[in-house]
């Protein structure tokens, strides 16, 4: 309040209004309209980087065009093509968004888990039901593309690693056998059961790592078996 007026304002569109005593006015704000246009164009991207995505996990990367993408994201071609001069930096953008959704999903999935071997199963059940979703042909497309190849290497050394400390701390914990092959293991882990269908991904889950587990690690998967339906 100033000498008396008291004023109020509120915002509507690109326009301000201002409320006083005795008149309201409106004042048209380009700063709002500068702020709406850079509030649209990220929607607009991440629809794109949304619909680019589930393009390339149903029919690869080779079996979609720019074209398609600006279709289906419902944007001029133009407007694509302005975020993303082609494919190759829309790939690679779209593999960014997928990891960061995935470790995100992984971080959810392994905050509740009661122990290590829990751990494991909540964080490979995360990262295979996601790969699954993509057809084989985006992943040997995707070779032709070193930017958006090179994230998911980095990505699955990463996990790679995590399987390790998992499994090494399984084998501390009495949940597995000391004599299993770490390195095999791990290999299988990471490159063999991620590729197997989603619906079979489970059970093959479950009987890989009772075929390395002591009597209680047997016990730890049937908790979890019977806490969830999961295993």
């Amino acid at each position: 309040m100033a000498n008396g007026i008291e004023r109020k304002c509120k915002i509507i569109g690109n326009w301000l209004i201002i409320v006083g005593n005795q008149r309201t006015s409106l004042k048209f704000c380009p700063v709002l309209l500068h702020r709406q246009t850079k509030n649209n164009k990220t929607v607009n991207r991440n629809r794109i980087i949304q619909t680019a995505t589930a393009l390339f996990a149903a029919y690869g990367i080779k079996g979609v065009d720019m074209k398609r993408i600006a279709k289906e994201a419902f944007v001029s071609e133009q407007a694509l093509e302005a975020e993303f001069s082609g494919i190759e930096q829309l790939l690679e953008a779209c593999v960014q968004h997928e990891i960061e959704t995935l470790e995100t999903d992984v971080t959810d999935a392994i905050s509740q888990s009661q122990s290590s071997l829990e751990l494991l199963i909540d964080d490979i059940s995360t990262v295979f039901a996601e790969r699954s979703r993509f057809c084989a042909t985006f992943y040997k497309d995707l070779n032709a593309y070193p930017a958006a190849w090179n994230r998911v290497v980095l990505f699955k050394d990463n996990f790679r690693n995590r399987c390790i400390g998992y499994f090494r701390d399984c084998e501390k914990d009495g949940f597995f056998s000391p004599d299993f092959n770490m390195e095999s293991t791990t290999a299988i882990c990471v490159e063999t059961l991620g590729n197997i269908q989603r619906k079979f991904q489970p059970n093959v889950i479950r009987v890989f790592l009772q075929s390395i587990s002591t009597e209680k690690g047997e016990n730890e998967i049937n908790r979890i078996n019977s806490e969830r339906i999961f295993l």
